[in-house]
């Protein structure tokens, strides 16, 4: 067989075997570059505050959520650090043994930054969640990622190959670009998808690589820092060999997110997970107060009993290994370039919905007239 036939039937048969997920990728995937926007124009009361702007204190913050909801403890507090006025959304979670159970959020609630002020709750499974588990894990917590990483890999290869097959002889681009009118359905299918497949592809190329990279960031990782191309992410290991006692005690929320703040004066706290027994650290994610909003989360761990800053990834001063898996991720999800990082995932989904479409349909068109051919012979 021929190469270019061979990458016809590749590129045909995979499409249709998978075009039903990519409509469901392309649409949850278009809904969760807008997932702030969206949920902010739905819940306005929640999202945002009513009062002027000021530093959240977080004691306040979580005295006013221990007072309201007793039988609850905090698994994060976090934001999006796109608006001053935004509030804190507080994810809570039944209060159960830890050395048995892993605590699974139940319950969204929203507070004021600057008052503690409860604004109101929310399920924490909602659409919008389901919407995100579905993108990422196709609703399997366990081995979603796996799959979900090998479905990539397929898009990728029916990217590649549509493009590869599509490239016209001689670099006429702009004939292979033409939409022809007027001469059936079957053409004008054939040349918005060759066209529209074109135009895309290699952002496509790039999504899809991202999106393979995030659900094996751990083992790419692994290996780019095998190579010397990466630095690890995750705190060091605690060296304090004894276990905590039931005496101990952690410092507070404003007293780690202080202690980050000393070290990353110029940011904001975004997201910020308080310490456990088992991991007594708090975990906090800063974004820039001024600078452009892009790739640049600092991630930093705090020691929860003498509040030393024990681990910072500031990827401005890590290997272009480290960079490069952010660049990735940040494209994925469009945050990159603000707006039109949004409007790029826009775009690549409005016509990968279109190519997932078109491509079963010129491939039914064509059955059919392949089964009408003998009957008009006869």
């Amino acid at each position: 067989m021929r190469f270019k036939p061979l990458l016809r039937t590749i590129h045909l048969w995979m499409g249709i075997g998978l075009c039903l997920w990519a409509i469901a990728v392309a649409a949850t995937g278009v809904t969760l570059a807008y997932r702030a926007r969206v949920e902010s124009l739905l819940h306005r009361g929640l999202y945002f505050a009513s009062g002027a702007p000021g530093t959240p204190d977080f004691d306040r913050i979580v005295s006013s959520v221990d007072i309201r909801y007793p039988d609850r403890r905090i698994l994060q507090i976090h934001r999006n650090g796109l608006d001053p006025a935004e509030s804190l959304w507080v994810d809570l979670a039944p209060r159960i043994d830890l050395k048995h159970s892993i605590p699974e959020a139940d319950l969204q609630v929203f507070v004021d930054p600057t008052t503690g002020a409860i604004l109101g709750e929310k399920p924490y499974w909602d659409w919008m969640r389901v919407v995100y588990d579905f993108h990422t894990t196709l609703l399997m917590p366990l081995r979603g990622k796996s799959y979900m990483g090998l479905l990539g890999i397929a898009l990728f290869v029916i990217t590649g190959s549509g493009l590869i097959y599509w490239w016209p002889r001689g670099n006429r681009f702009r004939q292979a670009l033409r939409v022809t009118t007027g001469r059936g359905t079957r053409r004008l299918l054939r040349d918005l998808h060759a066209s529209g497949g074109a135009l895309i592809a290699l952002l496509l190329i790039l999504s899809t690589l991202s999106g393979v990279l995030m659900c094996y960031e751990g083992s790419i990782q692994r290996e780019l820092r095998h190579l010397g191309l990466a630095i690890s992410t995750a705190p060091p290991r605690s060296t304090n060999a004894e276990p905590l006692s039931a005496a101990t005690r952690f410092i507070s929320m404003q007293q780690a997110v202080d202690s980050a703040l000393r070290t990353y004066p110029d940011n904001d706290v975004v997201v910020i997970s308080p310490p456990t027994a088992a991991r007594p650290r708090y975990s906090l994610q800063l974004f820039p107060r001024h600078a452009s909003r892009i790739w640049r989360t600092v991630e930093t761990q705090v020691d929860a009993v003498t509040g030393q800053v024990v681990s910072a990834f500031d990827p401005q001063r890590q290997p272009w290994g480290n960079t490069l898996v952010l660049w990735l991720i940040f494209f994925h999800n469009g945050q990159m370039f603000g707006a039109i990082g949004q409007g790029v995932v826009l775009a690549m989904g409005l016509v990968l919905l279109v190519l997932s479409v078109s491509g079963p349909w010129m491939w039914l068109l064509g059955r059919r007239r392949s089964s009408a051919r003998p009957l008009a012979q006869a």
